[in-house]
């Protein structure tokens, strides 16, 4: 059920339908278990949602997203601590006359 929910995410998400994806966002969350997988989960049905072109469509995504964030703090930690460790990824990737035009 888990993985159906999932795949109904990514597929209404690609196709710009954002009630339905929503929903199944909404669905999804519930069923998963581990902060990794929900992360994940959100990543990748924003990634599909703002490929449509419409920020409205990713608003709804967003809005469910951060309520899940209030409701569990031990989320929200791994969600912060994911973005800031692709932060500093990036930051190490940079090419070296990319740091120098910076400084």
């Amino acid at each position: 059920r888990k993985l159906n929910n999932i795949a109904l995410l990514r597929v209404y998400s690609a196709m710009g339908k954002s009630k339905l994806a929503a929903e199944r966002l909404e669905i999804a969350l519930t069923l998963c278990d581990q902060h990794d997988d929900i992360i994940l989960l959100y990543m990748h049905a924003k990634h599909a949602l703002e490929q449509t072109g419409s920020a409205r469509v990713t608003e709804a995504l967003d809005d469910i997203w951060y309520v899940q964030l209030d409701m569990n703090p031990e989320l929200r930690n791994k969600f912060e601590s994911h973005n800031e460790m692709i932060k500093n990824v990036a930051k190490g990737m940079k090419a070296p006359e990319e740091e120098e035009r910076e400084s």
